[in-house]
């Protein structure tokens, strides 16, 4: 919010387009690169949880690769923009895998499902919906 006021003032002084673009897509790189690297964080804090719950980290990578194949399934505009500014799935994948190597993490075992608590967890907070 604070660089989009920021770019108003600035473009809104000079009038001119081209500094309003240039300026905003600088901005817009600047917000992505700082969402990815709490997406990279996030995925190092997804993948201890998952090492200390169940031992391992397999299964873990199920999602993008669900996602990478998303282009192939469906066009582009029913995809949610929301998957479709995330990293390209096949680095995070790399990115999953390098973590869990360096922190000895196995992603071959067997995937194990969710426990039962989780789902009513789950089933809970949707009936109060």
């Amino acid at each position: 919010m604070v660089v989009g006021l920021a770019l108003s003032i600035v473009t809104g002084a000079t009038g001119n387009q081209s500094l309003g673009s240039v300026l905003g897509d600088a901005g817009l790189l600047t917000i992505l690169s700082f969402n990815r690297a709490q997406e990279e964080e996030a995925d190092l804090t997804a993948l201890a949880t998952l090492a200390r719950y169940y031992g391992h980290v397999a299964g873990a990578d199920t999602f993008f690769k669900i996602v990478e194949q998303l282009p192939e399934r469906a066009g582009k505009e029913e995809i949610p923009i929301f998957l479709r500014t995330h990293p390209l799935s096949h680095k995070r994948i790399e990115l999953l895998h390098t973590i869990a190597k360096k922190n000895g993490w196995a992603f071959d075992q067997p995937i194990v499902a969710l426990p039962d608590t989780l789902w009513a967890s789950r089933a809970s907070s949707l009936a109060d919906e």
